[in-house]
Formats: C-alpha cells, structure tokens, sequence
C-alpha cells in the first residue's frame, strides 16, 4: 500500500502501512464536528506530518497536500496548515486498529475543521505547488476552507444542545477534558 508522492517531477515515496505505524506516535482527545450539527469525541492516535515529512522530503515549492482516499474522495489542503501540533494522522482511535467505517488504513483529525476536511481511508497523497477543489466543495454547497462555524451543536455523549463559538468544539464536560 502506497501512502505518500512527492510531487510532479520527483520520484514518488512508497510506504506500507507497517511504515508509517512505525512513525513516532502523539494521542490527541478531540471532538469530530459534522456539518450536519452533531459532534463525538475520541482518542485518536498516529502521527504528525512533520515526522512524515522526514521520509519524504517533498519539493520546498510544494505548498498543498493532494489527499486520495480507497473510496474516490478526494481533498486538497496547505501543508502549513497541517503542521500544527492538534493535526495527526490516525491509525487508531479509542486504544485500538482505526476500524474500517472511521476511516482505516489511515485518516486525518484537524479538530478546527468540519469532518468533511478531514480526509478518511487514506491511500495516497501528493505535494504540490497548487490547490485542488476538495470533493464536497465541488459536489455540494460547502466551503473549501471548512472552518467551523459558530453556531448550535448536538454533543453526542453529553446529549444536549449547545452554543459554539466556532473553530474545535471542546467542552469541559465532555471526553476531552482529559487532554
């Protein structure tokens, strides 16, 4: 299973899954926001894309991230952006593998973004100088930068609505006081 690409003009990077298993592990606790005004919470485990960066040493032009996903999504998003320290890739959730409807082999949590902005079923990515349409953006009324917005929220294990301010949803109450 091939996970990275360099770009246009450079040798692509093959890593298997055991690969990038083997990258330095962070945990984070956050809540995965949905569009659709629900979120839940979870541990989730895996790496940060510098580490990964190390691997593959992408062109200093590249300025985006190409993500491919097994089911045909697709995403494009800055490779500055993914640097911050609450963005890892994931390969578990919750002290086990990341199962399959979460988004196995290997999926994205950028806890400030909706979850359509965050990538599951990785397979392949690719840096590149320019930015691509993401799939929702292109199929449906979304925005291509996916910030969350403030509003009402429907907190899955509190189960009761709330008020947010945007960005990530964090509530003292919820799983991700243990952060």
């Amino acid at each position: 299973m091939g996970f990275v690409g360099r770009g246009s003009s450079e040798e692509p990077v093959k890593l298997a899954f055991r690969d990038v298993q083997s990258l330095p592990v962070v945990s984070r606790i956050s809540r995965m926001k949905c569009v659709e005004c629900w979120s839940a919470p979870a541990k989730w485990e895996g790496f940060h894309l510098s580490s990964l960066l190390e691997l593959t040493a992408p062109s200093p032009a590249a300025k985006w991230v190409h993500f491919h996903c097994a089911d045909d999504y697709y995403e494009s998003l800055p490779l500055d952006s993914l640097l911050d320290e609450r963005v890892i890739f994931v390969h578990r959730m919750n002290d086990q593998v990341l199962p399959n409807i979460y988004g196995a082999p290997l999926r994205l949590i950028i806890p400030p973004l909706y979850g359509y902005k965050n990538p599951k079923a990785i397979v392949r990515l690719v840096f590149a100088e320019e930015e691509l349409r993401g799939y929702w953006s292109t199929v449906a009324p979304y925005s291509q930068q996916g910030a969350i917005k403030a509003g009402r929220d429907h907190p899955l294990d509190i189960g009761q609505t709330r008020q947010i301010q945007g960005g990530e949803v964090i509530y003292p109450d919820g799983i991700e006081s243990g952060n």
